[in-house]
């Protein structure tokens, strides 16, 4: 499964090639059906694939793709979103996303075309509203996930090549894994 695949340049093309499933946005789907013969996902749904359910999830401050997409798999609630929401989760999207073991947590927000970090603050107030197990921050510049692990309290994180867990190893407390860009 990849999320967002960048350019054809990018090594998310690899990726890309070998995926079974590719979320991506209503705007870059058609072009994603010619080149490639995976199952997009580009819009808020119910789907059961390879494996996978997964719920793309409405949610309007989410931007363009305008849902957030939480995947179960090997008995774990993984949850994806495409850009740090414009406004706080009300309560009623909160109780949507329900229980969320991995929070894949996006450090950029959109605006207009572009994706410029966001306050570090918003996305630790966010992790601490849907109370993740494990979250792994990503963003386009090291500088803004330094800043959201300064802003967290985490200290001498070392990031990592790869990071996989199973459901018996999960933390109680909310854990967060910094992976190399």
């Amino acid at each position: 499964m990849v999320f967002f695949p960048n350019d054809k340049t990018s090594r998310s093309h690899a990726m890309e090639e070998r995926a079974a499933i590719i979320v991506t946005s209503a705007k870059s789907s058609a072009k994603a059906k010619d080149d490639v013969s995976a199952f997009l996902i580009d819009g808020p749904g119910e789907y059961e694939l390879a494996g996978f359910i997964i719920y793309a999830i409405p949610i309007a401050s989410l931007g363009k793709f305008s849902a957030a997409v939480k995947v179960f798999a090997e008995n774990m609630r993984l949850l994806w979103l495409p850009t740090l929401p414009s406004k706080v989760f009300s309560e009623k999207e909160i109780d949507q996303l329900g229980e969320i073991d991995i929070l894949l947590l996006p450090l950029n927000q959109e605006k207009g075309e572009k994706y410029p970090p966001a306050p570090a603050e918003e996305a630790v107030k966010l992790m601490n509203e849907i109370e993740p197990r494990i979250t792994i921050p990503f963003a386009r510049e090291e500088k803004t996930v330094k800043s959201f692990l300064d802003e967290a309290g985490v200290k001498n994180v070392q990031p990592l090549e790869k990071f996989s867990v199973k459901q018996k190893d999960l933390p109680e407390e909310t854990q967060i894994v910094q992976l190399k860009v």
